[in-house]
């Protein structure tokens, strides 16, 4: 698990992706590991972005499985919520009422779809913040090597047009596109996963 993840510790202060990143390659250079595939999901594809412009040598080849690291412009459904989360902090600073800021600002979150925003307290809210925020597109056109991108058809955090974005600027990728998946493809459809994943490592 990375650092501030999972049941591993959490970084001292917040990190930016450029730490994640080195935190990576400091952890592959102790096992002794001097080239690998990345299978990165979600998060992992910002990582793994940084990591392509920074150390391109390091990796073989690439497996990006619903991805983050391309930032997209604020939704309406984003800046009402922004807006409602500014009233409703001025309106729960009022005696009494502040002690039902917590949870309406939970319940706000949750609306927002924001689950990974509200679980995470301190250093890692920062974190969170700094690894959202970067802009990582830059990099995609950059990557030379074996790639291939999954994505499911029913991914509500991110998009499936992020992933034919990334097939289509990673020269020679292939895409394969699985109906009926979500985000999750690695905890709904494992062995479907696995099948793609050995198929493209057998012949990249």
């Amino acid at each position: 698990d990375l650092p501030g993840c999972g049941r591993s510790q959490e970084p001292q202060h917040p990190w930016h992706v450029q730490e994640y990143m080195q935190f990576v390659v400091d952890f592959m250079d102790a096992l002794g590991v001097k080239k690998w595939t990345t299978i990165a999901h979600s998060f992992g594809g910002r990582i793994t972005f940084k990591l392509e412009a920074r150390y391109p040598k390091k990796t073989e080849a690439l497996i990006l499985i619903a991805v983050a690291g391309i930032k997209h412009k604020k939704s309406i459904k984003v800046l009402i919520g922004n807006g409602l989360a500014k009233a409703g902090k001025a309106i729960f600073s009022l005696p009494v009422l502040n002690k039902l800021e917590p949870i309406s600002r939970k319940i706000l979150y949750k609306g927002l779809r924001e689950k990974d925003y509200i679980s995470t307290t301190g250093v890692m809210k920062e974190t969170f913040k700094n690894v959202i925020e970067e802009y990582l597109k830059r990099y995609i056109p950059g990557i030379k090597k074996p790639t291939i991108v999954i994505w499911g058809t029913e991914d509500s955090y991110v998009p499936l047009s992020d992933g034919y974005y990334i097939h289509e600027h990673i020269p020679g990728s292939v895409i394969e596109v699985i109906h009926g998946a979500g985000h999750g493809i690695h905890k709904k459809m494992p062995k479907r996963l696995y099948q793609i994943v050995m198929h493209f490592i057998n012949h990249k």
